[in-house]
């Protein structure tokens, strides 16, 4: 059996969380788990400026590694803690879950 392609979730990132994760500072996102995140989904981070509602164009390419599901250690019920790796996006990956509209304060 051939192994599930993964889903590409792009994801509104704002400053200073985008840079961090960048940089490499920050290898987790928190996020409500309105996408049924899993290990294996690739993260499109795109830079986000919330005071002037557009994008930067700078986006960051990320695997989710681990999650962590609420409701423990903290973590509110209904939202998930991802451990996060930097990779590539491949031409074998199709995405599916596009929509920001559902996330409209970025992650912290």
């Amino acid at each position: 059996m051939k192994p599930a392609q993964p889903r590409v979730h792009r994801l509104k990132t704002i400053a200073p969380y985008f840079t961090d994760v960048v940089v490499g500072r920050k290898t987790f996102e928190v996020r409500q788990n309105d996408r049924d995140f899993l290990p294996g989904d690739i993260l499109l981070l795109e830079e986000y400026v919330p005071k002037g509602e557009r994008y930067t164009g700078s986006f960051a390419v990320r695997r989710v590694t681990y999650i962590l599901h609420g409701p423990a250690f903290g973590i509110a019920a209904g939202y998930v803690v991802m451990g996060i790796e930097p990779c590539a996006l491949t031409d074998g990956v199709e995405a599916r879950s596009t929509d920001n509209a559902s996330d409209p304060g970025g992650a912290k």
